[in-house]
């Protein structure tokens, strides 16, 4: 960050002063991630943190006297739900990862500036003051896909070492959350882009949704199918570990930013259970209950969150699938 950014992200001494004299030791903005702005060359029809129009709004609001940022919930989230508060615990949101910062790393440019100017071309007329949920999420596989396909060609040619070593240590460092949440990734396209509980057909989906809680006398049959999928799915694991490796980094990278600038980041908790993590817990959850909001007056019927539960008489077991 140059001196420039910083002398313009400065508060000028009459709202500092303010700030003292109210007694006001931390001012918050909260914005979710999907309503940071963006460049007009970045827009594909959802913000993120990590954009490059992200930065600029940092900036200005820390000139206007704010000193830390309250995010949204980070999780994955879904095609058919886009909530925050029903995203992953681990995995980090793939609509958030900013294509155009991607075209510009020197020596590992991971991202065509032709394919993004594609996609923010082919983004939906009328949603230019909206977020458009549905093409941003077809949008980001493209992207996913793009920067996997590079990454490869980087590998083949010698040119992504670095970068293969790095990626490299943060799979040692994740491993578990990175391959279960994966696998996950890939069932849910084989099955048709569908929530676990609503796989079907194929001979084995029986053993697809329970592969962390098998059926009652299903258990060897089931580790076997498990080890299988992870061997015929390791390629689209790895390509999804690869996508959260980006993430995570572009994330880094924020915080450093925000540091300089004067920002403190502040994070907020999921409310419910995303479909991926219920999957894996379905071991330790209460069978047979969800969780909702009950009758009020603004809502006489109450509201059916289907969220899960955990299963009390399960919170002092060590293992799962058994």
């Amino acid at each position: 960050m140059n001196p420039v950014e910083i002398e313009y992200a400065r508060p000028p001494a009459a709202i500092q002063e303010a700030l003292r004299v109210l007694g006001i030791r931390r001012l918050l903005l909260g914005i979710q991630d999907p309503a940071f702005p963006c460049h007009s060359e970045e827009d594909i029809g959802r913000g993120s943190p990590y954009a490059e129009g992200a930065r600029q709004f940092m900036a200005f609001a820390r000139s206007l006297g704010f000193n830390g940022l309250q995010l949204g919930p980070q999780g994955m989230t879904s095609l058919a739900n886009a909530s925050p508060y029903d995203g992953t615990l681990f995995s980090r949101n793939q609509l958030s990862l900013a294509p155009l910062p991607l075209t510009k790393i020197s020596g590992d440019e991971l991202f065509s500036q032709k394919l993004l100017a594609d996609l923010v071309q082919e983004r939906p007329q009328g949603t230019q003051t909206r977020t458009s949920h549905v093409y941003a999420y077809q949008a980001q596989k493209r992207i996913s896909e793009e920067v996997w396909s590079r990454y490869q060609v980087k590998l083949a040619d010698g040119s992504g070492a670095e970068l293969a070593s790095a990626f490299a240590l943060f799979r040692k460092k994740n491993g578990g959350w990175l391959t279960r949440d994966g696998l996950y990734e890939a069932l849910r396209n084989y099955y048709g882009d569908k929530n676990w509980r609503f796989w079907r057909g194929g001979r084995e989906v029986s053993l697809d949704r329970h592969l962390w809680h098998p059926v009652p006398g299903d258990e060897k049959k089931t580790a076997r199918r498990r080890r299988l999928l992870f061997k015929e799915f390791q390629h689209e694991i790895s390509a999804y570990a690869f996508t959260q490796f980006l993430l995570h980094r572009q994330h880094q990278e924020l915080r450093d930013y925000a540091h300089d600038l004067g920002l403190e980041l502040f994070g907020d908790m999921q409310i419910g259970f995303s479909g991926r993590d219920a999957w894996f817990a379905d071991s330790f959850l209460l069978q047979g209950y969800v969780m909702g909001a009950p009758p009020s007056r603004t809502n006489p019927e109450g509201q059916p969150w289907n969220y899960p539960l955990l299963d009390p008489k399960r919170y002092f077991a060590d293992t799962v699938g058994q």
